[in-house]
């Protein structure tokens, strides 16, 4: 086989590849199942190997040629006593605040406050002497 024989056949099948990657993408095609995708490629000469990378590609998690899993029947469990409160109390949601925890937020809020006031002070003296040429 010559190299542009070989060439010519690699690209053909990478266009395959991308051809079924894009119509596995295609938003129309999002609600038909998988088995009937894979039915179409397969119509349109696509193997097993092609169509799973177009698949990965495609961001499918799925392998189309897996076997489905059989269905596991749920067991049932009867039903054991009923749940009790536990013999201690349950933590607080909100717990009860003290004064001195009261003050302390009261004195952070002061402080920021007082401190945000003081920068907008600090820079209307510095912008004013620019903007208004006189000393304050």
């Amino acid at each position: 086989m010559t190299f542009l024989r070989f060439h010519k056949i690699l690209w053909s099948l990478l266009f395959q590849v991308e051809s079924a990657r894009k119509f596995l993408s295609n938003p129309r095609m999002a609600k038909s199942p998988l088995n009937q995708k894979v039915a179409f490629l397969k119509t349109k000469g696509l193997d097993e190997d092609q169509i799973r990378l177009a698949c990965k590609q495609a961001g499918i998690l799925d392998d189309p040629f897996a076997q489905p899993q059989p269905v596991q029947q749920l067991q049932h469990i009867p039903p054991g006593p009923p749940l009790q409160a536990p013999p201690y109390p349950l933590a607080q949601m909100y717990p009860e605040v003290g004064w001195l925890a009261k003050f302390r937020e009261f004195c952070n809020f002061i402080i920021i406050i007082g401190g945000a006031a003081y920068g907008i002070h600090y820079l209307w003296k510095v912008e004013s002497k620019s903007l208004f040429n006189f000393t304050v």
